[in-house]
């Protein structure tokens, strides 16, 4: 048996996806959280929220054998241990650090999608109804944000929000 490298083409668009999403999701964030303490540290109700996602959860990934997006799933990971270190840090100063997924929001995401690309979608559209028998689709933006306005309110250090990830239900309710 002979282990061959994969084309160079292959990882070079690995390396580019994986390092976009990674400066998205992981650096932007932490050049995010260090522009906005000095402000936020001067303020009642300290609260930093990141979104980050479903595929982010090892447990919902697990169980739903989500097979797709895993450079964005790693990249959202890290996002959430990135999240629970600055709680660690700064939780003591009052200031909550948490990590918030949005839902299945429509926001044109599958406008520009590849037919091998449609396919995992598909597959992962056919959980997702396993998973929520009631699933109707994709939410629009403004019906998703009162909902996750509601949840960051709520949260508090003492209720346990603080280094937490959780869904726009508050809970592990990915869906």
């Amino acid at each position: 048996m002979s282990l061959q490298r994969p084309p160079r083409s292959l990882v070079e668009e690995l390396e580019q996806v994986s390092s976009k999403l990674f400066m998205t999701n992981v650096v932007g964030n932490i050049d995010l959280f260090k522009f906005l303490l000095p402000p936020i540290m001067k303020v009642e109700g300290k609260k930093v929220i990141a979104i980050s996602s479903s595929h982010a959860d090892f447990d919902f990934v697990y169980n739903l054998e989500v097979e797709t997006r895993f450079l964005y799933s790693a990249s959202k990971t890290a996002l959430n241990a990135i999240v629970a270190k600055f709680n660690a840090q700064y939780k003591k100063d009052g200031a909550l650090f948490m990590s918030m997924s949005r839902g299945v929001v429509e926001v044109d995401q599958f406008n520009n999608v590849r037919s091998d690309q449609m396919q995992g979608l598909m597959s992962f559209v056919g959980k997702i109804v396993i998973y929520v028998p009631d699933f109707s689709g994709t939410t629009l933006v403004g019906d998703t944000i009162p909902i996750i306005k509601s949840i960051w309110e709520k949260a508090s250090i003492e209720s346990g929000s603080s280094g937490a990830s959780v869904s726009h239900h508050g809970t592990k309710q990915w869906i």
